[in-house]
């Protein structure tokens, strides 16, 4: 990756690397113990076509616990990211199965699993959560990952 920010990068050039780095990481801390269940950028269907649940349905599902995992990763500008639209979509499926997301932070090379709920409480504190618009158009998060780091980490 160039030296510029990943955040600044042109979309085409984020998307074909997005979660890459925190997945990789997230399947040597699990030491494989996790299988695929979300997509990670197909070729064969039209992803806007399909219903935003599905599109944004978690990344991995383990047992034992039983749980979805959804990746996120955060680099030198030190912001978790999420989308409400995606949030909404991580809600849904946690009434199937708790959901818990797994942060790498690239930067200080540090990793946590906290619970959808407890990422809920920070979203929802006006002096902790910025707001911003990605693509002009869509809702996002933005969470100070020492913030982030400050949950429980329930791996």
């Amino acid at each position: 990756m160039s030296s510029q920010q990943f955040s600044s990068r042109p979309w085409a050039a984020r998307f074909s690397e997005m979660g890459d780095a925190s997945e990789k990481k997230f399947l040597e801390a699990v030491d494989g113990k996790c299988e695929r269940f979300g997509f990670n950028r197909p070729e064969g269907v039209h992803m806007p076509s399909l219903p935003e649940r599905v599109r944004s349905a978690p990344d991995y599902v383990q047992t034992g616990p039983n749980r979805f995992v959804e990746c996120k990763g955060l680099g030198r500008n030190q912001m978790l990211s999420i989308k409400l639209a995606t949030l909404g979509s991580l809600h849904w499926w946690n009434g199937l199965m708790p959901v818990v997301v797994w942060v790498w932070d690239s930067h200080k090379k540090r990793s946590i699993t906290v619970r959808l709920m407890d990422l809920d409480a920070l979203i929802q504190t006006p002096d902790v959560v910025q707001v911003d618009y990605f693509d002009d158009k869509k809702f996002v998060f933005k969470i100070p990952a020492d913030e982030v780091f400050a949950l429980t980490d329930v791996t």
